[in-house]
């Protein structure tokens, strides 16, 4: 019996050294959150498999430095400004044929957020409403009369204002208010005379300088090519006409019931000159000055060319019924009905635009039309619109740029 009892008892102690060897149905083994060394911790069959920890690129290589958020430009009146290299919101303030030209050359008005009311009358008056109708909801809230009111500019919150050079006082203004001011020149060249006053090459200027401005390729090409075009055209058919057969004109760049303004050098006389006329307000020796009616009646101009600025239209003249107390039938341009009203399309053609070349050619048909018979101008100016704008001008439109209504007045 005590020999069964001790064989039962070794059997017993067996079964319990088993059992204390761990069975694989056993629960998971609790973690210990000490981490083991290297040297101490098992090796899983799993680890040699698995990448060790990521190490950290920035610690091995060098920092890069951060791009410039700011550029300098110099611009039209020789300041060098330091503007954003990113430009999101633009406002426009005394150089009012800017804002139509900048729309088109970005094919909107989106980033424009403020610009002069003169400029945004004009464009709602003028066929730029329907090529870039979002400039009708660019405010003009910042000005207060013709004054800048700086803290409603601010309020756009603009990354650059442009404004007409030479205006120092508007620009020190600008500046003040902490935002880059950005000189546009409406004369070319500085205004040094010759062709330095060509309102065609400050639309090429201009076009140039926005696309550096805005960090863009060149779009001039296009615009370059079509002023070289008329201006060749124009060139060589007045070339042969003699002084002597060339008509004596006058551009009145400026009319209302309070006054009588004549263009005299600058863009009156490369206008008149350079499409085959003679100047006859050369004499004022200003770009432009106030005239009065005995003045006009001493020149006694063969054509008179009234600017769009004015809301007057050229019948207004012919029929002497614009201010009161001018009385304009004794005047020979007059008596032959040659007086004229300047077309307004994207901007008013005496003025930057790309509709420029078209006023060269428009005025030399008006000056010597023997020379120019042969072409069909309303075809070239809806080519234009066509090949510039994108659009197949009807007879309407075409009419309106012809006849612009008196309340796109300046």
């Amino acid at each position: 019996m005590k020999k069964t009892l001790a064989i039962l008892l070794v059997l017993a102690m067996a079964f319990s050294l088993l059992a204390g060897c761990g069975s694989t149905d056993a629960g998971p083994a609790p973690k210990d959150d000490t981490p083991a060394s290297d040297s101490d911790a098992p090796a899983k069959p799993d680890d040699a498999e698995k990448p060790g920890p990521e190490k950290d690129d920035k610690e091995e290589e060098k920092t890069e430095p951060a791009e410039p958020e700011t550029r300098v430009i110099v611009d039209e009146a020789g300041n060098e400004v330091e503007i954003p290299k990113e430009i999101n919101r633009v406002a426009i303030t005394s150089v009012t044929p800017l804002p139509a030209l900048f729309a088109l050359f970005m094919g909107s008005a989106e980033k424009l957020v403020g610009i002069h009311p003169a400029s945004k009358n004009t464009a709602m008056h003028s066929i730029v409403a329907e090529l870039v109708p979002d400039i009708a909801d660019v405010p003009t809230s910042f000005y207060e009369g013709s004054e800048i009111n700086a803290e409603e500019l601010i309020k756009l919150e603009p990354d650059v204002v442009s404004y007409f050079a030479g205006k120092e006082q508007e620009k020190e203004l600008i500046e003040k208010a902490g935002i880059p001011a950005v000189a546009f020149d409406p004369f070319y060249d500085g205004n040094t005379g010759g062709d330095g006053n060509s309102i065609v090459k400050v639309t090429l200027e201009w076009t140039k300088f926005l696309s550096e401005i805005f960090d863009m390729p060149d779009r001039s090409a296009q615009f370059e090519n079509f002023k070289n075009e008329i201006e060749t055209l124009v060139a060589e058919r007045i070339a042969g006409v003699p002084e002597a057969e060339r008509p004596r004109s006058l551009i009145i760049a400026n009319y209302n019931d309070s006054a009588l303004v004549a263009g005299g050098t600058q863009s009156a006389d490369y206008w008149i000159r350079y499409s085959g006329g003679i100047n006859v307000g050369y004499e004022l020796g200003n770009s432009t000055a106030p005239v009065n009616m005995e003045q006009i009646y001493e020149w006694d101009p063969d054509i008179i060319f009234l600017n769009s600025f004015s809301a007057f239209k050229a019948d207004d003249i012919l029929n002497s019924t614009a201010a009161e107390g001018h009385d304009w039938s004794g005047l020979k341009a007059v008596q032959n009905g040659k007086v004229y009203k300047i077309p307004l399309g994207t901007f008013y053609w005496f003025a930057t635009t790309y509709d420029s070349p078209l006023m060269m050619l428009w005025m030399a048909m008006k000056q010597l039309p023997e020379q120019f018979e042969d072409i069909d101008f309303d075809q070239v100016v809806k080519d234009h619109y066509k090949n510039t704008y994108g659009i197949d001008l009807t007879e309407e439109q075409l009419a309106r740029i012809y006849d612009p209504v008196p309340e796109s007045h300046m």
